[in-house]
């Protein structure tokens, strides 16, 4: 695996452009990897990426991260970029107990049952635990529990060519509900949350009982896919910080090389680690 870095001047009108959109941007990045054409090239490479706090100077840096060395083609005024360096040795060092700092952008969502988006179910359950029409229900056997009182948004659902409903992602707003969606994902890529806290947006004033003292540049990211308008990307995002504990290392090693939750394409997913404590 890869480490690299590409130093945005925000300045320079291409810089803009790209970090305005995050579609833009993911094709400026796979162009580092002009030897891979597949439209699977990003997951055949491992390519995860994460635009960073601007600098003092106004510089914006990209950590790229990726199972080749990527060959970078940018004009100089648009950006620099630092020598690619080996992420071998971390991953190898890797093992159950270990303590790590940690940065993860992520995309926190929850899925829409696809059942949620078929229409209101005035049946009730009866004692015997049968669903049935009010009417049907004798009134010294109804225990006042509907089936499904309501229905979920159009946008939470699109059709599959065969007809098929399928809910859509849903983003998670609360800070409790993304803290809790990252301890999930930690069960089940092989770590547990120590501490973490969620950086606030950046300009964002007041106390907050998880922020951080890194401002978040970016929490929600925009694009358009192909250039066409009516294909607009949006993905609300959240910064996560703190330490965690290695479980399952060959988990925990797979977390890092795939990236951790949707959005993997657009600058979400990539999981930045330095130890601080050996077992």
């Amino acid at each position: 695996m890869y480490l690299s870095r590409l130093l945005l001047n925000p300045r320079n009108r291409d810089t803009m452009r790209w970090l305005a959109d995050c579609h833009q941007l993911h094709r400026v990045i796979m162009a580092g990897f002009p030897h891979v054409e597949a439209e699977t090239a990003r997951q055949d490479l491992g390519v995860l990426f994460r635009v960073e706090t601007p600098a003092p100077d106004g510089s914006v840096a990209v950590l790229v991260q990726s199972r080749a060395e990527p060959h970078w083609r940018l004009e100089s005024r648009a950006a620099h970029t630092d020598p690619a360096v080996s992420l071998d040795g971390l991953l190898a060092g890797i093992a159950a107990g270990r303590r790590y700092r940690f940065r993860l952008r992520a995309n926190p969502t929850r899925r829409v049952h696809h059942r949620a988006t078929l229409g209101p179910d005035p049946r009730e359950l009866d004692i015997h635990g049968n669903w049935k029409a009010p009417a049907e229900i004798p009134e010294n056997e109804r225990t006042g529990l509907v089936r499904r009182a309501h229905t979920e948004p159009p946008r939470a659902w699109h059709i599959r060519d065969d007809g098929k409903r399928i809910g859509k992602r849903v983003e998670l707003r609360r800070e409790e509900e993304r803290l809790l969606w990252l301890q999930r994902q930690g069960a089940r890529c092989g770590f547990e949350i120590v501490t973490a806290s969620l950086a606030p947006a950046l300009g964002e004033t007041g106390p907050r009982p998880f922020a951080a003292a890194r401002a978040d540049p970016a929490p929600r990211l925009w694009g358009y896919q192909d250039h066409q308008l009516d294909r607009k990307l949006t993905f609300a995002t959240a910064l996560f910080e703190g330490e965690l504990r290695v479980t399952e290392p060959v988990a925990f090693r797979a977390a890092i090389e795939e990236g951790i939750g949707p959005g993997k394409a657009f600058g979400c997913g990539l999981l930045s680690i330095a130890s601080i404590q050996q077992m």
